[in-house]
């Protein structure tokens, strides 16, 4: 939401903001199936093939990675925001999955939680794709 950008899952398992005019901008990269793991847990697989969205290391920018294995670093608690927004609690971590919206770094898990106006990089935009 900070940036506007979507996530993209990049072919290196590394999670970046896909910044619009890349060939890769809502390509098949930027789509994630959530998958539902009970009591509001989740695990989300990027539809490019590269894995699951999972924390590895202590969560720094750069340890939130694409994994072809589902693991326990893999599970998110989903934190619902209404109005198609969302945020991501890392079971490893404890912290929020964020990425700092000036900068062109990976997505990490060690944010606090959000701003008030929630554009600091932690909640996300969620929304339907059609057939899936």
């Amino acid at each position: 939401m900070a940036n506007n950008l979507p996530v993209w899952a990049n072919p290196h398992g590394m999670m970046h903001s896909i910044w619009q005019g890349a060939k890769e901008y809502n390509g098949p990269g930027c789509p994630f199936r959530v998958h539902d793991r009970g009591n509001g847990r989740v695990a989300l697989e990027a539809l490019n093939g590269t894995g699951f969205l999972t924390v590895v290391g202590i969560g720094i920018s750069g340890d939130v990675r694409l994994m072809k294995e589902e693991s326990e670093g893999s599970l998110f608690q989903w934190q619902d925001m209404l109005h198609n927004q969302c945020m991501l609690i890392s079971i490893i971590t404890n912290r929020y999955v964020g990425v700092i919206p000036c900068t062109s770094e990976p997505y990490s898990a060690n944010h606090t939680g959000p701003l008030p106006n929630r554009k600091d990089g932690t909640v996300l935009i969620w929304k339907v794709v059609a057939g899936e």
